[in-house]
């Protein structure tokens, strides 16, 4: 009986019911303990927690790999690292899917909200996101589409470069909430098949004055309004704006 796993404050919350019973104890080291048989999973499933879940699993099928230093140094790996991002999205996928229609079960509404972190242009270049960021995208979204859920997708800081490339995304099931991007453009590539939101900085109800919010967004619901398929949203709360701002914005957009 292996009585010496785990150690320190954790034996005492995982002792067992025969703790103590048994006068033959064996205390190999853990990959002794494994060959016997017998293993066990991570207490922490997130071992570098600055890293995404994905990058968690690919980290651990690293242990899977041919490639060695001298090959990933000069990029000689790259089929098989494609290959091994795609097995961990298969992986990862199916539960992600499960979860968001668990949760949206539990409400009335059926949007399941979807922030586009670090897909800014900027942090990914255009070829990076369409090789590996857009596919991943696609897929989440087809899968939420097909469980009846409408994704609201919240593209964060500048995405002018990426609008055509979110045409992909399945028409007329996508509501597309846009932080920082040319909005007349963006109605021209994908009003026809999306439902598009944002357009418009809180940043500008702190410093701005109400005439030119009332002249700003004049001209962007007279770009945005026409045909519908647009939901008026600021870019983020209402902290420390200034009232006869808001009032502004509210009185304008009515």
């Amino acid at each position: 009986i292996v009585e010496n796993y785990p150690q320190g404050k954790m034996k005492k919350a995982y002792k067992g019911e025969g703790q103590g019973t048994f006068k033959e104890c064996i205390a190999p080291t853990p990959d002794k303990v494994t060959d016997l048989g017998m293993s066990r999973t991570f207490q922490n499933i997130r071992l570098w927690k600055s890293q995404t879940v994905f990058t968690n699993v690919l980290i651990a099928k690293h242990m899977r790999r041919s490639s060695n230093i001298f090959s990933a140094t000069f990029g000689l790996n790259r089929k098989e690292e494609e290959k091994q991002r795609e097995e961990v999205m298969e992986l990862l996928l199916p539960p992600i899917l499960e979860n968001a229609a668990a949760q949206a079960a539990q409400s009335e509404g059926r949007f399941v909200f979807v922030p586009l972190k670090n897909g800014m242009e900027g942090y990914l270049s255009l070829e990076q996101y369409e090789e590996f960021y857009l596919p991943t995208l696609v897929k989440l979204c087809e899968g939420l589409t097909a469980r009846g859920l409408t994704p609201l997708l919240s593209a964060e800081g500048p995405y002018t470069s990426r609008l055509e490339l979110l045409r992909a995304l399945p028409a007329g099931k996508c509501v597309i909430r846009l932080d920082n991007a040319d909005m007349p453009k963006a109605k021209q590539i994908l009003g026809q098949d999306h439902c598009l939101s944002g357009g418009f900085y809180a940043y500008d109800l702190v410093h701005s004055t109400p005439e030119a919010i009332r002249e700003y967004l004049k001209s962007l619901l007279d770009v945005m309004a026409p045909g519908g398929g647009y939901i008026f949203e600021c870019s983020s709360g209402l902290d420390n704006c200034k009232k006869e701002n808001v009032h502004a914005m509210f009185d304008t957009v009515r």
